[in-house]
């Protein structure tokens, strides 16, 4: 694959974020059940209003927004996998995309409890969510 089939994410340095800038959003999002979940919405500065954008989601049970006092702390947790995915999606929205960070039922902001069945919450919750 070349040229404009190359994805962004492969290495190459063919395509470059075309977006300018970033807005974020923390909201609740009510479930049919009335449960309010957590979630950020990334979305590019330049967004007009009316329109559309593909959009990728993650959800998560580890904290979808995490802010340190130390510059130390910061540095150690950045090499941890599940908090980079701020990074992700700013780097997303610079290609054209909005991005949904959700934080599962029962963590982080989110209301609800954990369940056993944590999949059948997240498959509801998120249908409800991109339904939102």
């Amino acid at each position: 694959m070349s040229g404009a089939d190359t994805a962004w994410w492969a290495g190459t340095e063919q395509r470059r974020p075309t977006r300018v800038g970033i807005r974020r959003s923390s909201v609740y999002v009510k479930t049919q059940d009335g449960t309010r979940i957590a979630i950020d919405l990334f979305v590019p500065g330049d967004l007009r209003p009316g329109e559309q954008l593909p959009t990728l989601m993650t959800q998560t049970p580890y904290l979808r927004a995490v802010e340190f006092r130390a510059n130390a702390f910061r540095k150690i947790a950045s090499k941890m996998a599940f908090l980079g995915t701020e990074q992700f999606a700013e780097k997303c929205v610079g290609f054209g995309y909005a991005f949904v960070l959700m934080d599962l039922r029962g963590s982080g902001a989110s209301f609800g409890q954990k369940r056993a069945e944590v999949f059948r919450d997240a498959a509801a919750d998120g249908s409800d969510v991109i339904d939102w």
